[in-house]
């Protein structure tokens, strides 16, 4: 049982986004995002539609330690878990105080 744990899941228009697992069970994992909003997600499934604003993307739900989206790496080996939700955040962030790198 995931419950109480930070993920990434799908956004439209970010690619992935950090949500609280609010529950789990057989049908998948009830996510809240920061925002308050409630989906359920699969794990291990491609989805396709609103939330992923019509692409297919495949849901691992990656794990996240919460404090990571306070403290943005340099270094992106640094991060506690490397995925492509921490990367694309960690680059949006970067690039949103322009101090994109290469």
């Amino acid at each position: 049982d995931n419950k109480g744990e930070w993920v990434w899941i799908p956004h439209p228009k970010q690619l992935w986004q950090p949500a609280q697992v609010v529950s789990e069970d057989r049908n998948g994992a009830l996510c809240k995002t920061k925002d308050g909003k409630t989906h359920t997600i699969v794990r291990g499934e491609v989805m396709e539609g609103p939330l992923t604003d019509g692409r297919r993307q495949l849901v691992e739900l990656w794990p996240l330690t919460h404090s990571s989206l306070k403290l943005i790496e340099d270094d992106l080996v640094m991060a506690e878990h490397v995925n492509a939700g921490i990367i694309a955040y960690t680059l949006r962030s970067r690039y949103e105080k322009d101090e994109l790198y290469t």
